[in-house]
């Protein structure tokens, strides 16, 4: 199968992490061809972040077993006042509200992993009003360099939601907001919730036919990964929001405030 060769560069910097929160605009990268480059637009002042190629798919069980299904991921970390997009007069600090989460991919789906800190977890709503509620949006950029100039969400930028329930009476969801999507193409996601002493974690696998993508190594896209709380238990609200990318949560859909998001294969097995 042919692959993108991504140039010696690239691979030395999802190493040292360098690119987390980007200077540069642009990247050259080898195609399959040896007479041809691509120039690649980076999103600034945002996150650079590493899906790496899971030559074994993980276990979709809400258990994170970082040593033998996640350990390819760099480890996420939001929880610091910087992190805080919406709201920040509500935000109730890093042990009560805050997310660590892992990423990863192969051909058929895009795979994420997150502990959340959420005391308590509230959510008393499904479907699109999830929003009310403790939930996870996603938002990705599947055509990030046509869109590099857009400021609002086309059909190639998806808005997900991921919903924890409350362990009660309200089940654990996916639902997709933008652009519209048949049911039974969402019912294709595998989720798994677990509760924990501090909040939950989930596991979560998302075709990359919902996408309309065909992955492959050093594809890049735009991405926001944002945890949002609900404060007070029994109670319809949106009360704040951590992100990727911080000021994404005040600027609905527009992608130039969404961060990067490159496919990796750093064991050469694609």
């Amino acid at each position: 199968m042919k692959r993108a060769l991504v140039i010696l560069s690239i691979l030395t910097l999802v190493v040292l992490g360098s690119l987390a929160f980007a200077d540069s605009v642009t990247l050259n990268v080898a195609s399959s061809s040896p007479a041809s480059t691509q120039t690649l637009k980076l999103r600034t002042e945002t996150w650079t972040q590493y899906a790496p190629y899971f030559p074994q798919p993980p276990v979709i069980d809400g258990k994170i077993n970082l040593s033998d299904e996640w350990y390819l991921s760099p480890r996420y970390y939001l929880g610091l006042p910087v992190d805080v997009g919406y709201q920040p007069e509500n935000w109730e600090g890093q042990e009560k509200q805050s997310a660590v989460y892992y990423l990863g991919w192969d051909q058929n789906y895009f795979y994420m992993a997150m502990e959340v800190n959420a005391t308590p977890v509230v959510q008393m709503a499904v479907g699109s009003n999830m929003w009310q509620g403790d939930h996870i949006e996603l938002w990705f950029d599947t055509q990030m360099q046509e869109d590099f100039d857009l400021k609002q969400p086309n059909k190639a930028i998806f808005q997900i939601g991921i919903s924890p329930g409350n362990f009660d009476f309200i089940k654990p969801e996916i639902y997709v907001w933008t652009p519209p999507v048949l049911a039974s193409e969402v019912a294709k996601c595998k989720l798994a919730v677990v509760q924990t002493p501090t909040g939950y974690n989930f596991e979560v696998a998302i075709p990359w036919k919902l996408l309309n993508v065909d992955p492959q190594p050093g594809m890049l896209m735009g991405f926001v990964v944002s945890p949002s709380f609900t404060n007070k238990p029994n109670t319809l609200s949106q009360d704040v929001m951590i992100s990727s990318s911080p000021k994404s949560p005040n600027n609905w859909g527009n992608p130039q405030f969404f961060g990067n998001l490159f496919l990796i294969d750093p064991l050469n097995k694609f």
